[in-house]
C-alpha cells in the first residue's frame, strides 16, 4: 500500500506525541514493503530534507498565526494529496481532518485519527474552543474511517455523534538497557528524581505537581521536561514558583528523552485535561511507576498498575509522593506491572497491525 500521513509537524519526531506516533508507525509500515509519505512542516529541520529513513516527506510552509498554523496546512496537505495516488490518506486531528472531504471527494480512502476533545484546553481562547469543537463534529461525519485512541473518547463520539470509531492505542517502546553517562551530562543521578514530560500548557496543571513536590520532604529533585512552545508566560510562571530542586531541561527527544525517562523514580501528571497520554505511556514501557490525577483518561491507562490522586488535589498529590517514596517494594511492584501492561496493550508492532488490517479493509 501507499500510505500519506497529514496533520503532524513531520518526523523525525520533534515536538509531540501525533509526531512520535507516525515516526513508529511509518518505520514498522515501512518494514513490512508500504511505501510511506508524511506531510510536515518546512521549517522543523536546520535543511530542508525529502526523505528519513526512506520514507518520503512533504515538508510545508508555516502559518505565523498559532491558531491558523494547523488549518492552512491541513488544507495544503489535502490539495497536494490529490496528486500523490495514494491509497489511503491518514489525517490528525480535526483541523486537518475537516479538508479530508476534498480528497475523499476525489475517490482517496481516509482515516482520521481523533486524540481528545481539545475544545476543552485552557489554553484556548472561547473562540477558539468553539471553532475546534465545530471542526472536530465536522470530522466525525467526514473524516473516513475515524480512530482514537481512548476508550472515553470513544464512548464520547458515540454518545454524542452516533459515530462509532475504533480504538487504536497509542504505543509505546519497551527497554532495560540504559546509558548513564547521559544523565551525568545533566547533573542527574539514576532514581534520583520524578519526571513530568508534556508541553508546558494551563491543562498539564504542572504547577500544581510543582507546589505539592514544594511541600515534599525528599532529597530527591524534581525534573520537568518540555517547553510552552508558544506563549512563555506559563513557562516563567512555573519557573517563579518551582524551588531550587526543580530542573527544567526543556525539550528533549530521542536518547536523551528516553534515558532521562528509563532514570527516573516516578514518572507524574497532574493533568486536568488528557487523552491517551504518550509520555505517560512510553515511561510505563520503560518501567518507571507512575503516579496521576485520577480522570478518565489517565486511569483508563494505567489500569492497576499505577497510583492516582484526586485531581486538583495538591494534599492528595503530596501524600501520594510521599508513600511512594516510603514504599520501595511498592515502587518495584508498579514498575515490573507497569511493563507488562505495556507490553499488552501498548506495542507499537501490535498498534501496526491493527492499522494494517483497518487499511485494506478500507481499499478491499
Amino acid at each position: 500500500m501507499r500510505i500519506a500521513f497529514l496533520g503532524t509537524r513531520g518526523i523525525p519526531a520533534q515536538y509531540g506525541g501525533s509526531e512520535t506516533a507516525v515516526e513508529n508507525i511509518s518505520k514498522r509500515l515501512q518494514s513490512k514493503g508500504h511505501e510511506i509519505i508524511v506531510f510536515g512542516i518546512s521549517n522543523n529541520y536546520k535543511f530542508e530534507r525529502k526523505n528519513y529513513e526512506g520514507i518520503k516527506l512533504i515538508n510545508l510552509p508555516t502559518f505565523p498565526i498559532k491558531f491558523l498554523d494547523f488549518p492552512f496546512r491541513g488544507f495544503l496537505s489535502s490539495i497536494i494529496s490529490l496528486t500523490q495516488k495514494c491509497d489511503i490518506l491518514h489525517f490528525f486531528g480535526p483541523e486537518t481532518g475537516v479538508y479530508s472531504l476534498l480528497p475523499r471527494i476525489a475517490g482517496k480512502k481516509i482515516v482520521t485519527t481523533l486524540d481528545g476533545l481539545a475544545w476543552e484546553r485552557a489554553s484556548y481562547s472561547k473562540t477558539i474552543r468553539q471553532l475546534v469543537k465545530i471542526a472536530f463534529k465536522i470530522t466525525t461525519k467526514i473524516g473516513g474511517k475515524i480512530l482514537v485512541d481512548s476508550k472515553n473518547i470513544q464512548q464520547w463520539i458515540y454518545e454524542n455523534m452516533k459515530v462509532k470509531a475504533e480504538y487504536i492505542s497509542y504505543g509505546a517502546i519497551l527497554s532495560d538497557s540504559k546509558d548513564l553517562t547521559i544523565l551525568k551530562k545533566l547533573n542527574l543521578e539514576e532514581n534520583s528524581y520524578y519526571l513530568f514530560v508534556g508541553r508546558l500548557v494551563k491543562e498539564k496543571n504542572v504547577e500544581l505537581l510543582i507546589e505539592a513536590f514544594n511541600k515534599l520532604q525528599t532529597e530527591k529533585k524534581l525534573v520537568i521536561v518540555g517547553k510552552s512552545h508558544f506563549s512563555d508566560d506559563y513557562e516563567n510562571y512555573l519557573k517563579e514558583i518551582a524551588n531550587k530542586n526543580v530542573i527544567f531541561l526543556g525539550t528533549r527527544y530521542g536518547k536523551e528523552y528516553e534515558e532521562i525517562t528509563k532514570s527516573a523514580y516516578c514518572y507524574v501528571t497532574a493533568s486536568k485535561l488528557e487523552g491517551s497520554s504518550p509520555s505517560l505511556i512510553q515511561a510505563m514501557g520503560y518501567g518507571c511507576p507512575v503516579i496521576v490525577s485520577d480522570i478518565p483518561n489517565n486511569i483508563e491507562v494505567i489500569g492497576d498498575c499505577g497510583l492516582s490522586f484526586e485531581n486538583g488535589n495538591v494534599v492528595d498529590l503530596k501524600a501520594k509522593m510521599e508513600y511512594l517514596e516510603n514504599n520501595d517494594q511498592v515502587a518495584s511492584t508498579l514498575s515490573v506491572k507497569a511493563k507488562e501492561r505495556v507490553q499488552k496493550r501498548y506495542s507499537w508492532d501490535k498498534i501496526v497491525n491493527d492499522l494494517e488490517i483497518i487499511y485494506e479493509e478500507l481499499i478491499s
